[in-house]
């Protein structure tokens, strides 16, 4: 699984939210590759339709990325589903997310 490091050339935020204070902190800023699921993967899957994921290619980072984090992207918010090691080599990581919220920034 080879990934042209010019495909992440998207800017992203990675954000968590303090319950506490009511106010989101950011994690990490990064480059990403961003894809939707396609319709195929929707079918094979059985996702539910109104909640169409999207894929995130990030770099590896020693920072953990959470359920609890959201993704910020132009004006859009994304809560995180699940993240794991794209590849098994600790160079990327594979985020898929649900679209959210429109940002009010």
């Amino acid at each position: 699984m080879n990934v042209n490091p010019g495909e992440l050339n998207k800017r992203i935020e990675i954000r968590t939210f303090n319950k506490k204070t009511e106010e989101s902190i950011l994690v990490r800023k990064c480059w990403a590759k961003i894809t939707n699921i396609s319709g195929k993967e929707i079918i094979r899957n059985n996702i539910d339709i109104e909640n169409i994921e999207t894929r995130f290619l990030v770099r590896y980072s020693k920072t953990p990325i959470t359920k609890d984090m959201e993704i910020h992207f132009r004006n859009m918010i994304f809560d995180i589903q699940y993240s794991n090691e794209y590849g098994y080599s600790k160079e990327y990581i594979e985020i898929l997310a649900t679209f959210k919220d429109w940002s009010t920034k």
